[in-house]
Formats: C-alpha cells, sequence, structure tokens
C-alpha cells in the first residue's frame, strides 16, 4: 500500500524544488536583462572563486560574489564573463554599465577595462586604442595607468604579429606604424613602468627581425641606457652585439660596425663569462678578428692593383703584426715574399707614402 504520509512529503519536496528553479532563472534571468545580455549569468560561482584559504590558520572561507543589481556586483559579473572567454557578452554588457552607473561611479575606470580588453580579446584593436588613449589621458598618475599600458602593449603586439587596421571595415592596411608609435608612447612617456623597457626590447626585437639592424642596435644601446637596472640587461648587450656585426656591409666597407660588435661581444664576455662560454662567444670574437684581418687585407691588395708598391707593403706588413694566425696574415706573408719585402716594417712608413 502507498503511503500517504510519503506521497505528501514527496508533492511538497517537488513544489519546493519547482520554486527554487523559478525564483533563480528569474534572478539570472533579471540580471541578464538589465545587462542586455544573454542568460549566460551562472547561477551560483564555482567553489574554487568563492573558497579560499587562510595560508596561517589553514581554515576555509568563502568569499560571496557582490550583489548583483549593484555597481560592483554587475562589475563583477562582467570580470567573470571575461575570463570564461564570453568577450562578446562582455563587451555589450560594459556598455550596458556604462549606460546605467556612468563616468561619475567609482568603478568606472575598471568597467572601461574590462571593455577595452573585451574588444582585445575580439580582435577590435583600432577603437580599444582609442579609448585606451583618451583612458591614460583621463587616469595619468592613478593605479589604473599600469592595466592599460598592458593592454596597449598588447595591441602594439598584435599589430607587429600582422594584425591589419580596417579600412571601410575591411582588415587591410598595415599597422607597423601605429605599433611602433605605441611602443614610443609607452617608454617615452611612462618610463618607470615595467612596459617601458619591455617596449624598448620589443622595437630591437621586431627590427632585428626585419634585417633593419642599425635601429636594432639603437633601440639596445638605448635599453642599455635608459634602464641600466633592466632585467634585459645581458640580453640587449648581446644582441647590440649581433646587430652591430650584421651591419657590417663585406671588405669593400668602413670596418667601424666589427669594431663596435667586437668591443660589445668583449663586454659581454666580461659580464657574463659562464653565458658567453655557453654561447661561444670566444668563436664569434675570432670570427670577428678574422674579418678585420680581411679587411686590412683587402686594402693592401687594393694598393698592389693599383701600383702604389711601397703602401702595398706597409698593408701587407700591418696584417702579419696585427693579426698573426689569421689566414689573412699567411695570405700577406706569400705576397711579401713574393715583392721581395721583409715580413716587418723596418722604419715607418714617409711621410705621404700611402697613396703614392
Amino acid at each position: 500500500m502507498i503511503n500517504c504520509m510519503d506521497l505528501t512529503y514527496r508533492r511538497r519536496a517537488g513544489v519546493a524544488l519547482m520554486l527554487g528553479v523559478t525564483a533563480c532563472l528569474a534572478t539570472e534571468a533579471c540580471l541578464a536583462a538589465r545587462l542586455s545580455l544573454d542568460p549566460w549569468l551562472p547561477a551560483q560561482e564555482t567553489r574554487s572563486r568563492t573558497v579560499t584559504r587562510d595560508a596561517k590558520t589553514g581554515e576555509w572561507t568563502e568569499e560571496r560574489p557582490p550583489e548583483p543589481g549593484t555597481s560592483t556586483g554587475d562589475l563583477h559579473f562582467l570580470r567573470e564573463a571575461v575570463k570564461d572567454g564570453l568577450y562578446r557578452q562582455a563587451l555589450s554588457g560594459a556598455k550596458r554599465w556604462e549606460q546605467t552607473y556612468g563616468k561619475g561611479d567609482v568603478n568606472y575606470p575598471d568597467a572601461v577595462l574590462v571593455r577595452t580588453q573585451a574588444m582585445i580579446a575580439l580582435r577590435q584593436y583600432d577603437p580599444a586604442h582609442t579609448i585606451l588613449l583618451e583612458f591614460l589621458n583621463e587616469f595619468d598618475g592613478t593605479s589604473y595607468v599600469h592595466e592599460a599600458l598592458r593592454q596597449e602593449f598588447m595591441i602594439a603586439e598584435a599589430y607587429l604579429g600582422g594584425a591589419k587596421r580596417r579600412f571601410l571595415w575591411i582588415k587591410m592596411l598595415p599597422a607597423e606604424d601605429v605599433a611602433l608609435k605605441i611602443l614610443d608612447d609607452l617608454s617615452t612617456g611612462f618610463p618607470d613602468d615595467k612596459h617601458a623597457e619591455l617596449a624598448i626590447k620589443t622595437k630591437g626585437d621586431h627590427f632585428q627581425r626585419t634585417g633593419e639592424n642599425e635601429l636594432a642596435e639603437l633601440e639596445y644601446v638605448r635599453l642599455m641606457n635608459d634602464h641600466p637596472q633592466s632585467r634585459y640587461l645581458q640580453y640587449a648587450l648581446r644582441r647590440a652585439a649581433d646587430s652591430a656585426a650584421a651591419t657590417f656591409g663585406g671588405v669593400e666597407y668602413d670596418e667601424s660596425p666589427l669594431i663596435e660588435a667586437e668591443n660589445r661581444y668583449e663586454e659581454y664576455a666580461r659580464r657574463y663569462p659562464d653565458a658567453a662560454e655557453e654561447e661561444a662567444v670566444s668563436a664569434i670574437l675570432e670570427t670577428m678578428r678574422a674579418k678585420r684581418a680581411d679587411k686590412a687585407l683587402s686594402m693592401a691588395q687594393y694598393y698592389e692593383r693599383s701600383r702604389h708598391p711601397r703602401t702595398a707593403i706597409f698593408y701587407y706588413q700591418l696584417v702579419v703584426r696585427d693579426w698573426p694566425g689569421t689566414l689573412a696574415e699567411q695570405k700577406a706573408r706569400e705576397r711579401l715574399n713574393l715583392l721581395g719585402a721583409p715580413l716587418e716594417s723596418q722604419a715607418a712608413v714617409e711621410t705621404g707614402a700611402v697613396g703614392q
């Protein structure tokens, strides 16, 4: 037989459950409607977001989210939407938040940064950049600047990575100039923020990737000069040496880049001996020596071809004296023997001898 008391209890429990679900859905739908969103907001937070452990006492405490329907509460849900990857909902919700609470609200700067964060995630870089420029002008000197600079840096990285700017809603305009302008503004306008040195490094890396080594070297040297305590100091010194070496065009050109590169590699070896050994900087320096020896040898060969034997002999002797152990030295010795000249100069070349 059916127990009447049990049946009555089951019916009441079912009614209570239905009322609870209805109330939960109503609250969720109301909040979603207020923010002009689809009903995506969760009925309750996940445990990982609402429960924290005190490191000293070992006790767990529950942190309830801010009350919906308030400036802080609605902002909280917008942040959660960004965390969950619901960027379009967060963007439309942020716009609705600004309309509801206005610029005078204490949470307004945070709401703007949530909005631009969602825009960047949706690759709406141009409008996000415009908003962030206005934001930095308005809130310069506040604690919000660092997050705004972080987002600006993300936009610059995206543009340098190949993202196109829109023209008539078509992605077709290159954005390298805009990216470099953003990085310049970061490094010069906010030198005390950690993004300043990162911006200079990023410019140097970009120029090195694109083969503009002279510009790359300038940026790495600027990083070392402007931020002598930078976490990128070792990196910048090595890259500056590499960039200087890459600008040498060959024995027909000025050897100043080689001398600059050689000095920087030597400085790198002095400051960071372990890294220099691991990166075989000594072998690189030997390559630098060989190139400089080839440059001196090319001068001697030029004067020999031009029928200036005395000057040619002078330069051959310089190669023997200054670059021992190189292939250029061996060639210089051979030419001196064929020219019947001593390996070492017996006296300084007379004034006016060079070029005769």
